[in-house]
């Protein structure tokens, strides 16, 4: 998976916050999941439309995951672009 500046800037925002190394690990996972599912390669973040993130969940609740880990996975991606907003 290659790797993205605005993922590297999260994750060093992330340890400035005193998150656990572990969570920031499946923090990384969530993101390489995501941008995996949807194809993103070496392509822009920006190229993410707001239908890709509807169906990456759907994927999950497809497969039978528990309620509790679709959420977390929301989460994550909730504070990654959360985390862009100021910067686009």
């Amino acid at each position: 998976m290659p790797e993205h500046p605005e993922v590297s800037g999260f994750i060093a925002h992330l340890q400035l916050k005193n998150l656990s190394p572990r969570t920031i690990t499946e923090y990384e996972k969530v993101l390489n999941s995501l941008f995996d599912h949807i194809g993103l390669g070496h392509s822009s973040l920006r190229e993410i439309t707001t239908a890709q993130l509807p169906d990456y969940v759907a994927s999950f609740q497809r497969r039978g995951l528990a309620a509790k880990t679709v959420s977390n996975h929301v989460l994550v991606i909730k504070r990654f672009f959360g985390f862009l907003l100021p910067e686009w």
